[in-house]
């Protein structure tokens, strides 16, 4: 599979306690020049899950009403997560 910075795709995901994944939304981050020379890729979670995007600089909202939200392909309001250990849900 071949992806770019920026691109969304979906990825299993583990859940922050380890006890499982889920296939969810993550954005691609990870630089393009790294894609071709490393077997991994770095990803952003994305979560519908909003309520932390105003008050945590580490959530980035995506609204789908915009033309960037729009692009994405995403069907709801959605957070960009780039905090590695920050559950959305607490």
């Amino acid at each position: 599979m071949t992806v770019r910075r920026g691109d969304i795709i979906l990825a299993n995901l583990p859940f922050t306690d380890g006890r499982g994944s889920k296939v969810r939304p993550a954005l691609v981050v990870q630089s393009d020049h790294n894609h071709q020379r490393l077997d991994d890729v770095i990803l952003a979670m994305i979560t519908s899950t909003n309520q932390r995007a105003a008050v945590e600089s580490t959530q980035l909202l995506l609204d789908i009403a915009t033309v960037v939200g729009q692009q994405s392909g995403l069907l709801h309001n959605s957070t960009i997560n780039t905090h590695p250990n920050l559950n959305p849900r607490d």
